[in-house]
């Protein structure tokens, strides 16, 4: 391995270990940043609720952490969620578009749902509606 490889290692395992008291484990949050475009959005039935599938393009390669972070809603009957991710440490390349795809899914209860007529999803350059 390189020098900067064993140095992105070193530092990833010793902010892992970060944020830990007594016998419970908390993680401390690292800095997040909206994904460049939100490319689709799905919601998918399952048997006890929905799937909120959500696949955005970073900017560069190595955006890690992924998440959909809800945020208040404009409007009543509408849910809405933040696509953001962690960027990558350092200069990164940019390659090409599938390799910098990241996909993010969250769970919906049939309470979270209730009375939603339509979910949007934020990214930095961009949102999706998902209008049911």
């Amino acid at each position: 391995m390189t020098r900067l490889a064993w140095l992105a290692l070193a530092t990833t395992l010793a902010v892992t270990g970060c944020g830990r008291t007594g016998g419970g484990t908390t993680v401390t949050p690292l800095a997040t940043a909206p994904a460049a475009v939100i490319q689709s959005a799905e919601l998918v039935p399952n048997s006890t609720g929905r799937l909120l599938i959500v696949t955005a393009v970073a900017p560069t390669q190595g955006y890690w952490n992924a998440a959909l972070v809800p945020r208040a809603a404009d409007v009543p009957g509408q849910l809405a969620f933040d696509f953001v991710a962690t960027p990558p440490p350092g200069p990164a390349p940019v390659l090409t578009e599938r390799s910098r795809e990241i996909t993010v899914a969250t769970y919906l209860s049939p309470r979270d749902s209730a009375g939603i007529r339509e979910i949007t999803v934020s990214g930095a350059g961009n949102a999706r509606a998902i209008r049911f």
